[in-house]
């Protein structure tokens, strides 16, 4: 039976938030209520800042190999990349998302992959 992208995602995001209430999480519960929506709002815009800085870094790095990405596109692979890294082991997941979806937009997978050296070290 194949399941639709949404159906993953909801199974996806119920682990993700399942999980930790497993292993005690449910006194982070009081704790996170101490934090104003106003905080949250800064913090997720230093993070929306910060994909818009990376996404920047990858174009820049692109158009050394004549590829020409918009911000749009870079931003996408670079949250693809981030959320690839956080959601497999050690990170092993980082590497392989970015070179395929360079893969996608014609880059070789070797300069692909040095791509992603290249931006993260």
């Amino acid at each position: 039976m194949r399941l639709h992208h949404g159906a993953l995602i909801a199974l996806a995001m119920g682990l993700g938030l399942g999980i930790p209430f497993l292993v005690g999480g449910h006194d982070l519960l009081p704790q996170l209520r101490k934090v104003s929506a106003g905080e949250l709002a800064i913090l997720l815009g230093m993070v929306f800042v910060g994909w818009n800085l990376n996404a920047g870094r990858l174009r820049l790095l692109a158009s050394g190999i004549g590829l020409r990405l918009g911000q749009g596109q870079a931003l996408a692979t670079v949250m693809a990349t981030e959320f690839a890294i956080c959601a497999t082991p050690a990170g092993s997941g980082g590497p392989l998302a970015h070179a395929w979806l360079l893969r996608q937009r014609g880059v070789a997978t070797p300069r692909a992959l040095a791509l992603y050296a290249a931006d993260q070290y």
